[in-house]
C-alpha cells in the first residue's frame, strides 16, 4: 500500500491499482463527464446532479478536509481508472447513534456499473489504514439489515457485530464494529 499525504491539500491512497483519493481530487475525476451518478440523490434529494450541485458538494467536503473533520470523504477509483464511488468517514460522535469518541463511522456508496468487484471492501480496508493513521480507535460500520449485499463487507473485513441500533428516522441498522 501506498499513502501520498499532502497535508491538507490532498491524500491519495493506493494498493494494487486501486485507489481511494481526496474528494476533491474528483474535480480532475468528473470534469466534464455525466453528472448522474447518484451524489444529488443521496446529498441533494433529486436523481441528477449538476455541475454546480457537484461543485458546492466538493467544496462542502474541501472544507470538512481543512477543518480537520468530521468528515472525510474518498473518491473510488478503480483499476481501470473510472470513478466506482464514495467511501466517507465520519468522526462526529455525538451526532451519530451508537458511536463513542475515538470511532467513526465509515459508509460508501458503489456505483451500479462498479458493483460486485470487490470495490466497498477493498475502500474501506484502505480507509482504516487512513483512520488508524489519524489516531482513530475503531471503525464502526452501521448497514441496513436488507442491504444483504452490503452486509458480507464487514464479515470480509473481520468487524464484529455489536448491536442493532434505531436512527432517528426510525429504522433499526446492524451495527458493526473493529478495533483499529
Amino acid at each position: 500500500m501506498k499513502v501520498e499525504n499532502l497535508g491538507r491539500e490532498s491524500c491519495r491512497i493506493y494498493e494494487l491499482g486501486f485507489t481511494i483519493c481526496f474528494i476533491a481530487d474528483l474535480r480532475f475525476i468528473l470534469w466534464p463527464c455525466d453528472f448522474r451518478l447518484g451524489l444529488s440523490k443521496q446529498y441533494h434529494g433529486s436523481a441528477t446532479s449538476t455541475i454546480d450541485s457537484v461543485r458546492a458538494w466538493i467544496g462542502w467536503n474541501e472544507e470538512s478536509w481543512h477543518a480537520g473533520g468530521p468528515i472525510y470523504n474518498f473518491a473510488i477509483v478503480g483499476e481501470d481508472g473510472k470513478l466506482a464511488g464514495m467511501v466517507e468517514a465520519n468522526t462526529d460522535t455525538e451526532n451519530m447513534t451508537g458511536l463513542r469518541p475515538g470511532d467513526a463511522n465509515v459508509s460508501y456508496n458503489i456505483y451500479p456499473a462498479a458493483r460486485g468487484k470487490g470495490h466497498a471492501t477493498r475502500a474501506v480496508n484502505l480507509m482504516e489504514h487512513y483512520l488508524a493513521g489519524m489516531g482513530i480507535q475503531r471503525s464502526v460500520l452501521r448497514i441496513d439489515p436488507d442491504n444483504e449485499t452490503s452486509l458480507g463487507v464487514p464479515t470480509r473485513l473481520g468487524y464484529h457485530e455489536h448491536d442493532r441500533i434505531p436512527t432517528p428516522d426510525g429504522t433499526t441498522l446492524r451495527m458493526f464494529i473493529k478495533e483499529l
